[in-house]
């Protein structure tokens, strides 16, 4: 049996023209790791400290918008299924890190 590591995946949801206000963006976030929790084998806020030089800045230790998730070979299909189901016609940036 092979095991894979996690590749630890940013998503940004600021580009995806949704035009809420910051405690929105910050609910709706929210929401989306604790419904990609079962799909992944982490997923957090992304915070200050995770934020890599010269991206964005945060509000109150969190970055409003952005996630992180650790997402393996065998659920990255269904990752981008729900991403996809979810903000179907929308921007979403995803980077590696």
């Amino acid at each position: 049996m092979t095991t894979t590591t996690p590749i630890r995946m940013t998503i940004d949801l600021t580009d995806a023209d949704l035009d809420l206000d910051p405690e929105a963006m910050e609910e709706l976030t929210s929401h989306v790791v604790e419904e990609m929790i079962e799909l992944v084998d982490n997923a957090r806020l992304m915070r200050e400290s995770d934020r890599p030089e010269h991206g964005k800045p945060a509000l109150a230790g969190f970055i409003l918008g952005v996630l992180q998730a650790e997402v393996n070979l065998q659920n990255a299909k269904a990752v981008l299924d729900f991403l996809g189901e979810r903000f179907y016609g929308k921007t979403l940036i995803l980077n590696p890190g």
